[in-house]
């Protein structure tokens, strides 16, 4: 699933805060006037119309244009046309209040509401500080259900009595899925020529207490100690555990699977990584740190990063130095592995000196 830019939308364009989302097999495009006969045809079924709270029913083509209207109109409606190809609008999906979706019959059994809301819902959760999403599905709905179970929604609550516009009182089954549980589910993968970047994982403590507790790496690192106890590689994992947010801390995989050290950045958009010593000299820093800031930049529109080494770490300024930071001045750097504070150097990059820097 990737974000494009739509075409031009023709006249009568329903406007939406909604950017146009791409699958595999469908488009995800705001809302159209011209949708109405559409969204008429398809709600006018029965068998669709009877899974929605608020639809009329019969449902004609005015209540269409009115819904349109409605949604042009909203500041904080999200809501995206699900056309299959280059195909009409098969159904609706959205956000506002709750996650809701519906498709029409002729389209049903061939995957394309879960396709949709995969899409939708990883958009939303792409966004720094998104909320969980609330959604639910009527007794009897178990299309929906699954759809929802698929993407990592859990019951919560008991059942609630829920009424209808035309087709009187339902039971609810409601369901909510928290960011973290998204992120869980659905690991960030960054791939360069030899390395993997992903979450760290609890499983992984134990091979990275042996590279931050080596006597090489932990000088060079604020919280490592030689030895490294393995419970303490497991909380310093925790604490940088992936939440969708720009403060994480990322495994650095060899083509082997192998943990060779880790990269990720800390509050203030501060950059820090580490190495396996048997491995360093072979460029592995600059090719992970480097795939680390072109996704960094994309995904979260940071204006700059900053870093440091330590003065008797050249070889971390040189990998620094290569990506296009920039020298911004010098201080003093503490270590639980040194005695007492070491002098260090403090870079900066901007957006424009790394997007200069890449080859």
């Amino acid at each position: 699933m990737q974000q494009i830019v739509a075409a031009p939308p023709p006249p009568g364009f329903a406007r939406s805060r909604a950017p146009a989302l791409t699958t595999e097999r469908l488009h995800l495009r705001p809302l159209y006037d011209s949708d109405a006969e559409a969204i008429a045809r398809a709600l006018s079924d029965p068998q669709v119309a009877r899974w929605m709270t608020n639809v009329p029913f019969p449902y004609t083509l005015e209540d269409a244009r009115q819904f349109l209207s409605l949604e042009r109109g909203s500041s904080t409606w999200k809501v995206w046309a699900i056309c299959p190809g280059a195909g009409a609008l098969a159904g609706v999906i959205g956000l506002e209040d709750e996650f809701g979706y519906w498709l029409g019959r002729d389209h049903w059994g061939r995957g394309y509401m879960s396709e949709a809301a995969r899409a939708v819902v990883d958009w939303h959760f792409r966004h720094p500080g998104a909320e969980p999403l609330i959604s639910g599905h009527f007794e009897g709905n178990n299309r929906s259900g699954r759809v929802l179970r698929k993407l990592g929604f859990s019951y919560y609550g008991r059942p609630v009595a829920k009424e209808t516009r035309s087709f009187g009182t339902v039971t609810l089954h409601r369901m909510l899925l928290a960011p973290e549980q998204w992120h869980a589910l659905n690991p960030v993968h960054l791939r360069s020529k030899r390395l993997l970047l992903r979450p760290l994982w609890p499983d992984d403590a134990a091979a990275l207490a042996r590279i931050g507790g080596d006597p090489a790496v932990a000088p060079m690192m604020l919280s490592m100690s030689v030895p490294w106890p393995e419970t303490e590689a497991r909380k310093w994992i925790e604490g940088g555990r992936w939440r969708g947010t720009p403060q994480f801390r990322f495994a650095i995989e060899d083509t082997e699977g192998r943990l060779i050290g880790s990269v990720g950045l800390a509050q203030g958009a501060t950059l820090h990584y580490m190495l396996s010593a048997d491995v360093a000299g072979q460029g592995y820093a600059t090719e992970a740190v480097r795939t680390l800031l072109a996704w960094v930049f994309s995904r979260f529109g940071l204006a700059e990063i900053v870093a440091d080494h330590f003065d008797d770490n050249p070889a971390s300024g040189r990998v620094l130095s290569k990506l296009g930071f920039r020298v911004s001045g010098s201080g003093t750097g503490t270590s639980r592995a040194r005695l007492e504070p070491a002098p260090n150097t403090l870079y900066r990059l901007s957006r424009d000196d790394f997007a200069g820097s890449t080859p």
